[in-house]
């Protein structure tokens, strides 16, 4: 900058760059002052670094890694857990049956290699059949209404359609009534229909033995798990954009007045 001051011609604008020089002089000294403080910050953390590598506090700090490794590992079980769960309950609540149900009919799938999303589906066209009260019902034998004349819930007239399909003991008849009740999808149910109504109640027995069924309690704790750290995130999301922005004049002025600068400077600049 000095050597471009001296060689413009226009007087003004050699001042500019002459005061242009002395603020970039001084911005140097700025910029040596606060290397020698980092410098001293570093010793001050060797320092720091020699006394938390000794014997106790060495062992301290073990103590904190481990601590914070099986923090991080528990999280993370927790968070899978909620997945499931939170899964399971929104599921469930779409379907109108308990996550207890969902999920054992969940493994009766799983345990029969049929699609869980075909079950979903199935019992979607099993309900919408239900409120428009089809023929299908009555030809196979199924009644709609409890004794008390209202209607069955989801998983009452599921389980007894799937009784009902899984009682037939011709195949054609079997594939007729589960697509006839269940859709399209109702045939690829069959392989879990085949277990029979009493191998079906011994897939659900077992999924409640195994821990796999999934509690409407815990179902619902896995929900507020998930919302609430959705909720963290939200409020750290926006606290980060709060602070950018009240850093944005800063930079934008500082981006404005270096362009100024710079388009000055350009003529200068570009004949040196």
């Amino acid at each position: 900058l000095a050597n471009a001051a001296k060689k413009a011609d226009d007087p003004a604008l050699r001042k500019e760059f002459e005061a242009q020089s002395a603020a970039a002089k001084s911005e140097a000294k700025s910029l040596k002052a606060l290397a020698k403080e980092q410098n001293n910050t570093a010793k001050s953390a060797k320092n720091l670094g020699d006394v938390l590598s000794s014997g106790p506090m060495k062992a301290l700090g073990v103590g904190a890694v481990a601590i914070g490794a099986a923090g991080a590992a528990f999280f993370g079980l927790a968070k899978n857990a909620a997945a499931a769960g939170d899964e399971a309950f929104l599921t469930a609540q779409k379907l109108g049956i308990s996550t207890e149900e969902l999920t054992r009919f969940g493994f009766m799938a799983e345990q029969s290699g049929v699609d869980v999303k075909a079950i979903e589906m199935s019992m979607s066209t099993l309900s919408r059949a239900a409120i428009a009260n089809t023929d299908e019902f009555r030809r196979w034998g199924i009644s709609l209404t409890d004794n008390s004349g209202k209607l069955k819930d989801n998983s009452t007239l599921f389980k007894e359609a799937m009784g009902t399909v899984a009682g037939l003991e011709n195949n054609t008849a079997k594939l007729a009534a589960a697509q006839q009740l269940f859709g399209d999808s109702g045939k690829d149910l069959i392989p879990m229909l085949n277990m029979g109504a009493e191998g079906m109640q011994a897939m659900a027995d077992q999924s409640d033995a195994l821990g796999v069924t999934i509690s409407s309690t815990s179902a619902l704790a896995a929900n507020d798990f998930n919302n609430s750290m959705g909720q963290m995130t939200s409020v750290l999301g926006s606290m980060t954009r709060e602070i950018g922005t009240q850093f944005m004049p800063v930079f934008t002025k500082a981006f404005k007045g270096g362009t100024e600068v710079v388009n000055k400077m350009r003529p200068v600049i570009v004949a040196v």
